[in-house]
């Protein structure tokens, strides 16, 4: 096994983005005065889960999210309105089964401190390289950020994280990051796997990082989920009662409409990161892109 050198510099995880193609410049929330630019805020990865939600692939849409919140809301006893579910969306798959969770007072308080130029608002852990088949772990303290490859991850203390890592299945290969930590250690140590100390070696063998776009899933916090059907619906409680049986089956049609308009919004928002990603890795790696034609 290659341990991780106890005696290195400590380094932030966003020293590691420059080994993600088309990764933009990071910023931890509260770490000082942002940067100035366009930039990705990152928030603290314990405070925001990702989630497996069972439901029928035949299930989509608008009733698919109030189904999944309702799941959500019944597993752990939630209030409605306390939390924010986002949906992750992962290339090639038709819908989606995995959610972002976070406190909606939280997400508030953390879009409020991001200022005007940020462009993105992320848990820590995604700020970490994804590869198929690698797990990519960072030791900061006695926090520990894991990459669960590309569509899972989390950020917990030290102890808790050895602990789940015990009970999932074991990767091909894993990048470890960071401060050395003598139990997290021993658990990689009794894996039949390969462990790697840099960002290089793991791509020489073979497990190359995602692009940005790519390994955000389409994830952004910046905006919460919009509340403009909730409002329609509000409303109608206002209408006469003879208006209320057109009204409710033109809000059926507008709330479909409106969430079909977000999933492709949300696709195009994909597309144009992965554009962005690609002119970053080849043609402008710093600095904002304003035209990408041009550049």
């Amino acid at each position: 096994m290659i341990e991780p050198d106890a005696e290195a510099p400590h380094k932030s995880p966003m020293s590691e983005t420059s080994s993600i193609p088309g990764a933009p410049l990071m910023w931890r929330l509260g770490d000082g005065s942002p940067p100035s630019g366009p930039r990705v805020a990152l928030l603290p990865g314990s405070s925001a889960a990702i989630l497996e939600i069972d439901l029928p692939a035949s299930l989509t849409g608008a009733a698919r999210e109030r189904v999944a919140e309702r799941q959500l809301a019944e597993a752990f006893s939630l209030p409605p309105g306390s939390f924010e579910m986002h949906p992750i969306l992962t290339k090639g798959d038709k819908t989606w089964s995995r959610v972002m969770v976070v406190d909606t007072e939280t997400a508030r308080d953390w879009r409020a401190q991001c200022g005007k130029a940020c462009a993105g608002l992320l848990p820590d852990y995604l700020s970490l390289p994804a590869a198929h088949g690698l797990w990519v772990l960072r030791v900061e303290s006695e926090t520990a950020m894991a990459r669960l490859g590309p569509t899972d991850g989390f950020t917990s203390e030290l102890g808790l994280a050895t602990a789940q890592l015990s009970r999932i299945d074991e990767p091909k290969a894993v990048l470890r990051l960071g401060e050395a930590a003598e139990e997290f250690d021993d658990l990689l140590s009794g894996m039949d796997l390969a462990v790697f100390d840099t960002v290089d070696a793991a791509k020489a063998a073979g497990f190359a990082p995602l692009r940005w776009a790519d390994s955000t899933m389409g994830l952004n916090l910046l905006a919460p989920p919009s509340a403009a059907v909730d409002r329609i619906a509000e409303r109608i409680g206002r209408w006469r009662a003879g208006a209320i049986a057109a009204a409710l089956g033109a809000l059926a049609w507008i709330g479909a409409l409106w969430f079909e308009t977000q999933d492709a919004r949300a696709q195009v928002r994909l597309a144009e990161q992965r554009i962005e990603g690609l002119v970053r890795e080849h043609f402008v790696p710093n600095g904002p892109v304003l035209d990408v034609r041009a550049q």
